[in-house]
């Protein structure tokens, strides 16, 4: 087995002189953008603003989330970290 010393290790240089070969199209991410489940009325939420971007709302205390949130275990985290007392029957009241 070859042995390889730090000293012998070359790292490269930057330019930062030259222009970079990454467009900033290329740098930015896909913004994803989620759709409101029925479903989620179960768990405790509805949803605000427009069918484009849809950001879900609490029923409870009417607090918005960001669209990225509009995933169901964001959505459990929220009613588990702010409203423990009603974890378990939010869907009891819905159903009632």
């Amino acid at each position: 087995m070859e042995t390889i010393s730090v000293s012998t290790v070359k790292k490269r240089k930057l330019n930062y002189d030259e222009p970079s070969t990454i467009s900033s199209s290329e740098l930015k991410q896909k913004k994803t953008c989620r759709k409101y489940c029925p479903e989620y009325l179960q768990i405790g939420f509805t949803w605000n603003g427009d069918e484009e971007n849809p950001r879900p709302q609490c029923v409870i205390c009417g607090c918005i989330l960001a669209n990225e949130s509009m995933r169901p275990n964001k959505l459990h985290r929220h009613i588990d970290t702010n409203h423990p007392e009603m974890k378990d029957k939010i869907i009891y009241l819905l159903n009632y």
